[in-house]
């Protein structure tokens, strides 16, 4: 089971690491700037601002999970589970996950966002602006009624 857990933790932690490292220095995954390579791997959610909302989350998502990786690897080594640390760590997830919501929905604390994505609007927000938009009418409201 430790293997499995190393393996993970290779792959996940350090593949997820690189990817947010290039999307806080914005810099490029092939001939594409990293937001917008990494925004493409979200194709399965249809509104782009799904997608948009996926990559602003993508950094707090990969460190909760490095904390539920941090828990594993901790209960492998020690053997018995260290009640206290396993606590600690899934408050932090817990804590990720809801800050994760916060960053989708509102984009906030903009401290959290990558920066190529700090400028948009949380998908709240862009929905009331679009819903509010469509009930405004199309012309001059300043006619005589007949």
């Amino acid at each position: 089971m430790l293997i499995v857990v190393l393996l993970m933790g290779a792959l996940l932690v350090g593949g997820g690491n690189w990817i947010t490292l290039r999307l806080w220095r914005n810099g490029r995954i092939g001939d594409l700037p990293a937001a917008e390579a990494v925004e493409s791997t979200f194709f399965y959610l249809k509104k782009t601002g799904s997608r948009r909302a996926a990559v602003r989350i993508l950094p707090v998502s990969l460190a909760g999970l490095e904390a539920v990786w941090c828990a594993l690897l901790w209960n492998e080594l020690v053997g018995d589970p260290a009640d206290l640390l396993l606590v600690i760590l899934f408050v932090a997830l817990f804590g990720c996950i809801l800050t994760a919501a916060s960053i989708a929905f509102f984009n906030r604390p903009k401290s959290l966002v990558p920066p190529a994505r700090r400028a948009d609007f949380g998908i709240l927000p862009e929905w009331s602006r679009k819903r509010s938009a469509g009930k405004l009418p199309d012309g001059p409201t300043d006619s005589s009624p007949t």
